[in-house]
């Protein structure tokens, strides 16, 4: 995926695409929850590290983020909440 000058909701889609990709086999049983948090912290990391400045600041704002590490931590939360709704 070509990650320059993403829209708003292109940037922000991408991680929601990890999250739910992720979070959908701990539902489903065929994944444990610490295996894919770890993942998760990954490939949430290189997503946002991919990103352009405005892309980076897209996400940030789109998850109530300061910080990359407090995206990470929210996009954890995002994905055990939907796991366990």
């Amino acid at each position: 995926m070509n990650n320059n000058n993403l829209t708003y909701k292109e940037a922000y889609s991408g991680l929601l695409e990890i999250i739910s990709s992720l979070g959908f086999p701990i539902v489903v049983g065929e994944a444990e929850a610490k295996p894919q948090a770890l993942e998760l912290r990954k490939q949430v990391e290189a997503y946002f590290k991919s990103l352009n400045k405005e892309n980076k600041l897209d996400v940030l704002h789109a998850y109530d983020a300061a910080h990359p590490e407090e995206l990470i931590e929210n996009a954890l939360t995002e994905m055990f909440e939907r796991v366990e709704g």
